[in-house]
């Protein structure tokens, strides 16, 4: 990920700093001659000092800390590694929290994966239960509410695609358009389904708790459709003290509807453009990314286009 920052940060929002100067702020600030900050997220495979000591090295900014895998203790134990390894090299890092936000998910599948194939039949459940390569649950319960003859669902964060045949009860039965491996708890996108799921979870709330608790910098809201569901999660942060700065990611048709209101709310911005490009035209996110930048810009706010980087845009 990277962030774009324009020189006007520091005196365009002011009013939305944490009313404590907190560590990523003040690495922003002091190099304004790098104006493209590098965000790198860390897992189980990078979350030791000496691994964390090597990406910091390398030019690290901001470490990212996904709250939709692995556990709250885990996450804040890793922000308060950032923040030794970043002392003991007289470096500024920032820590951003990701929260899960209302993902919709397909349930787990035997051997942990199956290959689905163009053509074929498949299912999609409301229920529970261990799937194969006819069917799988998922984490929509009304998902059949939602659905329309000729309507497309994709799984496996867009690399597979169904059209919906009929609804059967709790039940979807589909048609696999595009094929492609299925694993366990993927990501998946149901059009009609985006304005009925809540999008503040009862794990948002716990990973919320977590990131006050650590004082990290900067929060990532997933799945924001509006500037409303900023403002809600604004209002849950401590009044007093350190505020972490609010990270709105755009991933949905609406949040690009609402994206003038989304960015004033914001204190920074994310072009998640993997989600985007399951929603939008896979042709257009390019486009969208630049004009979501240029907007920030205009606003005078920070920017992280973020997802697929090492993939596409190198």
């Amino acid at each position: 990920m990277s962030i774009s920052l324009p020189h006007a940060i520091v005196v365009a929002r002011r009013d939305r700093r944490p009313a404590t100067p907190c560590p990523g702020v003040e690495a922003i600030e002091e190099d304004q001659m790098r104006r493209t900050k590098i965000v790198a997220t860390i897992g189980p495979a990078t979350a030791t000092p000496a691994t964390l000591r090597q990406l910091l090295e390398a030019g690290v900014d901001v470490v990212r800390l996904n709250a939709a895998h692995s556990d709250m203790a885990t996450h804040a134990n890793n922000a308060r590694l950032v923040r030794e390894v970043a002392s003991d090299l007289g470096r500024n890092v920032g820590v951003l929290v990701d929260m899960p936000g209302p993902k919709i998910r397909s349930g787990v599948v035997a051997n942990d994966e199956v290959e689905l194939e163009s053509g074929q039949e498949f299912v999609l459940s409301g229920g529970d239960g261990i799937g194969d390569a006819q069917h799988v649950a998922t984490t929509l319960p009304d998902m059949a509410k939602w659905t329309r003859r000729g309507d497309e669902v994709y799984l496996a964060d867009g690399a597979i695609v169904l059209r919906v045949l009929e609804a059967l009860g709790s039940d979807v039965r589909t048609e696999v358009v595009r094929g492609g491996t299925l694993r366990s708890r993927k990501g998946m996108h149901l059009p009609r389904a985006e304005a009925h799921v809540e999008p503040f979870t009862a794990r948002d709330a716990l990973a919320l708790e977590m990131a006050i608790a650590a004082k990290v910098d900067f929060l990532g809201l997933s799945f924001v459709r509006h500037a409303g569901d900023v403002e809600r999660v604004r209002a849950l942060l401590p009044k007093r003290g350190m505020r972490p700065a609010l990270v709105p990611k755009i991933e949905t048709a609406a949040a690009i509807d609402n994206l003038a209101g989304i960015i004033a709310a914001a204190d920074a911005v994310m072009v998640a453009r993997g989600d985007l490009g399951i929603q939008m035209p896979a042709r257009s996110v390019p486009l969208l990314q630049k004009e979501i930048i240029r907007a920030c810009n205009l606003a005078g706010i920070p920017v992280i286009t973020a997802t697929q980087m090492l993939e596409s845009m190198t």
